[in-house]
């Protein structure tokens, strides 16, 4: 994630980024050809270099574009899980195949063809920044840049400062959105290993698995999309709207661990309404997008809480023991515990915005500070118009 957050920093944001895509659906379409473990390993361990650029990446548009009450619609929208649907009714579709390509060899190579082809749309159709877009005039690139001046969240720079990187760890901030994200992706790790095997533990068949799969990414998209609608709405109480919405993934890990797994129907209910954890992390990001101030400082704290995402999903299948089945007590615990965790983590974080909103206020009461400290590109601890979403 290192390397990958220093060219995002130093080269064309949409190009790097494309180029991440290609090289993603070309290792997807290499994984058909594969017939070793070793090379199959090398396929799978690859491409996560590629999608740490993923989110990072898309934050960092979106928060050029957008001001922060329109961020969390956007980041919903794009940051979807649609996959899942789309994945699960192809591994129906391709069930059906009885052709000599072994049916896995088909689900990649039909994958790795549309990543491949998307990461040219991308590179043509996508935009760095409002300077570089095509089709607008230099007068509507000037408005775009200036409706987004008065966020005071920096503009674009390839000069790495170090003053930035500093306070980037040194905010207190930083650690409570890191143990937050963490705790969210923990159930995620989890889930996201043992959904199909969980599915099928009951005896349903492979076609039926593939189909049962598919609600998750439903729950989980249109959780995100009506919170991040509702979030759009204010930006005092943004924080506690996704504190509260953390309660229905935690009700989902309840039902799932007090019920007894002979309890298909309630078992089934209990999983899909886990998949609404989706909808706080998703919002989250827009919270850290709206405050983090300082070019340099967005792209190392986007990369940061990505590697808090990643570490989330390495713990969760850790917590999720094959000799423990069915009950699985150890992953159903964890996921209780980690939610509770977020919770606090993400109503600290609010309060300590909340304060220093207040302190800023009480300093500055009678100093006039206008929208232009955009241009200068300085963290929200330095300029005094930054304004913390809570």
């Amino acid at each position: 994630m290192g390397p990958a957050a220093y060219c995002l920093q130093r080269m064309p944001v949409v190009t790097f980024f494309s180029l991440n895509v290609l090289y993603w659906g070309i290792l997807e379409m290499c994984m058909a050809a594969c017939t070793s473990f070793a090379g199959l390993f090398v396929c799978r361990f690859l491409p996560g270099g590629f999608e740490a650029l993923l989110i990072p990446a898309v934050t960092l548009v979106v928060s050029m574009w957008y001001r922060p009450e329109e961020q969390p619609r956007r980041n919903s929208i794009i940051l979807n899980v649609i996959a899942p649907i789309i994945n699960g009714f192809l591994a129906w579709v391709v069930g059906y195949h009885k052709g000599s390509l072994p049916t896995w060899k088909v689900i990649f190579l039909l994958c790795g063809v549309f990543t491949t082809v998307w990461s040219a749309v991308v590179y043509f159709f996508l935009p760095s920044n409002p300077y570089e877009v095509k089709g607008f005039s230099a007068r509507e690139k000037y408005i775009i840049i200036q409706r987004k001046a008065a966020d005071n969240t920096g503009v674009e720079t390839k000069k790495i400062k170090k003053d930035q990187i500093v306070d980037a760890f040194t905010d207190p901030k930083t650690w409570l959105i890191w143990i937050a994200i963490v705790a969210l992706q923990v159930t995620n790790g989890g889930l996201t290993t043992f959904n199909t095997l969980i599915i099928s533990g009951p005896g349903f068949g492979p076609l039926q698995t593939s189909l049962l799969a598919m609600p998750p990414g439903a729950m989980s998209t249109l959780s995100g999309l009506a919170l991040s609608y509702l979030a759009a709405t204010t930006r005092r109480y943004r924080t506690v709207l996704v504190a509260g919405s953390v309660l229905l993934p935690l009700l989902g890990a309840l039902l799932c661990y007090c019920l007894p797994r002979t309890n298909l129907a309630g078992q089934l209910v209990g999983l899909y309404i886990l998949y609404t954890y989706w909808a706080p992390y998703v919002t989250l990001v827009s919270v850290y997008q709206a405050n983090i101030a300082g070019h340099t400082k967005k792209i190392v704290l986007y990369a940061w809480f990505y590697v808090a995402w990643a570490t989330g999903n390495i713990i969760g299948p850790q917590t999720f023991r094959a000799n423990q089945a069915p009950a699985y007590t150890g992953g159903a615990v964890a996921m209780i515990v980690c939610y509770a965790v977020a919770i606090v983590a993400i109503l600290g974080y609010g309060a300590m915005c909340h304060a220093h909103n207040r302190w800023r206020a009480a300093v500055v009461e009678n100093n006039a500070v206008g929208a232009d400290q955009d241009w200068l590109d300085t963290t929200g601890l330095k300029n005094e118009s930054f304004k913390y979403t809570t």
